[in-house]
């Protein structure tokens, strides 16, 4: 189910609120999905959530995208969507005078819903280092799959 990212309260109910960022050119489905499947057990039992089987696996988790049109972020909306997941979109708002500057101010904003990260990174985005950056500012957890 899409949430809409105004609906704070609501986004905040999950107990696990899990921001998948990458590179625009990172489009691996399948080590996305395994890499997936496999941290949100961990991320349960950071945050004191008893592990699940793999038929509630995605219960009471958010699964959060930045939106970007290729990439991990829109592997995340196509997943979520593919297997009828919870997520939430937060597109940069391009058309703003931000200018290039548009996606790190959306990065703040799902770093104040977020309370977890996967990122995958190729040592080089921007983009992807300052969300990996606001969340180990924050003590979130981050992983950065190899």
């Amino acid at each position: 189910m899409k949430y809409e990212r105004d609906d704070v309260e609501t986004l905040m109910r999950f107990p696990v609120r899990l921001i998948v960022a990458g590179t625009r050119d990172w489009n691996n489905w399948k080590k996305f999905e395994t890499n997936l499947n496999a941290q949100i057990n961990i991320f349960k039992g950071m945050l004191g959530i008893p592990p699940s089987c793999i038929d509630d696996l995605y219960q009471d988790v958010l699964l959060i995208s930045g939106a970007a049109r290729t990439g991990a972020d829109r592997i995340v909306i196509d997943y979520a969507k593919a297997c009828d997941l919870d997520y939430v979109e937060f597109p940069a708002d391009w058309g703003s005078g931000a200018g290039h500057y548009a996606g790190f101010l959306r990065n703040t904003e799902m770093s104040k819903v977020g309370n977890c990260l996967i990122a995958y990174w190729n040592c080089k985005s921007g983009g992807t280092l300052d969300m990996i950056s606001k969340m180990s500012k924050q003590d979130r957890t981050v992983i950065i799959p190899i």
